[in-house]
């Protein structure tokens, strides 16, 4: 059995893994930076649609969460970078396909706003994670325990009359 186990989690051997951790940290950031805006273009695709029944509505996610899956699984198939990114994309325009309807619904400065500050924390903590030489495994504990606290709050506020 532990053989087994050894074999599935066993490092790709493709030479690919061979930058530093920072180069692979700032080409991390960018990846993932182009994702959210191919997830805003899929979105800008399918804004418009507006569903009238709500079972057109339900195959069109089914439709759009299938391709998503399809482009993760193909991104993670292999060790090709570039066929990694490829179905990255494919998965990030298919999610983004999929919220267009939704996202209609909010004004072009909030869904604008929501994208500047989306894209500024991957911006930074990519950086972050760059320029520190440390594992920021060790954050992981406050800053779940302050993402908790700002959610307890957030709905806690209506309550206390803030």
């Amino acid at each position: 059995m532990e053989s087994l186990s050894s074999e599935l989690y066993q490092q790709p051997q493709t030479g690919f893994h061979d930058i530093t951790r920072r180069a692979f940290m700032l080409i991390m950031t960018f990846c993932v930076a182009l994702n959210i805006g191919v997830a805003a273009f899929g979105a800008a695709l399918t804004h418009d649609i507006e569903f009238t029944n709500k079972w057109l509505y339900f195959g069109f996610v089914i439709l759009f969460m299938c391709v998503s899956i399809a482009g993760a699984v193909w991104a993670q198939s292999n060790d090709d970078p570039t066929t990694s990114v490829i179905g990255g994309f494919i998965c990030a325009a298919g999610m983004g396909a999929m919220c267009g309807p939704f996202i209609s619904m909010f004004t072009t400065q909030s869904i604008l706003q929501a994208f500047v500050v989306s894209a500024g924390i991957v911006l930074l903590t990519g950086f972050i994670g760059a320029v520190l030489p440390k594992d920021l495994k060790m954050w992981g504990a406050p800053l779940f325990a302050g993402l908790s606290g700002l959610i307890l709050l957030y709905f806690a506020a209506p309550i206390l009359g803030f």
